[in-house]
């Protein structure tokens, strides 16, 4: 079992070696989707988040479902520690960053670190930057706590988005 500090040190060496030419964050998010659903019914750790980050780009993403542009991110007051936090949290990412592909297509290089369609700030829009953000945020937040559950994962989304890499 490896707690967050553990998870930094596998996951940024990947992200920076494989992750540097992904296709899309959205893309990417959408297969992470895929990968965490197999989880749905226990309580992750953060060597399965290992795996499923390291196995996205294996992985044939989610089929993008329009129903997700209505979602907005749970704040902490309707999060309830469960998969579906976490779900929530990815279908508002995607649909987000859909939103700010198709109205921000010709000025790509001004997206980072602006605020989208929907204000809400992101600091990451590549893979490799996103899973950098995240692993060293959740490292800084839950340090050598063995266990990341649910709740975890839906904060290492989130500082995904955020934590300036």
């Amino acid at each position: 079992m490896i707690n967050a500090i553990e998870l930094k040190h596998v996951l940024i060496p990947y992200a920076e070696d494989e992750l540097a030419e992904a296709e899309s964050l959205e893309r990417f998010l959408r297969s992470l989707l895929v990968q965490l659903r197999q989880y749905c019914d226990r309580q992750p750790s953060f060597a399965d988040l290992a795996l499923c980050v390291r196995r996205c780009l294996d992985t044939e993403p989610a089929a993008y479902q329009a129903g997700w542009e209505l979602v907005k991110p749970p704040s902490k007051e309707d999060t309830y520690g469960e998969y579906a936090d976490v779900e929530r949290i990815l279908h508002f990412q995607i649909a987000d960053l859909r939103k700010m592909e198709i109205v921000e297509q010709r000025h790509r290089d001004h997206f980072l670190g602006t605020t989208s369609r929907m204000p809400h700030l992101w600091n990451n829009l590549d893979p490799s930057s996103y899973i950098e953000g995240a692993a060293s945020g959740l490292a800084g937040e839950y340090r050598d706590v063995p266990v990341c559950g649910w709740p975890g994962i839906a904060r290492f989304l989130e500082l995904g988005r955020l934590n300036e890499s």
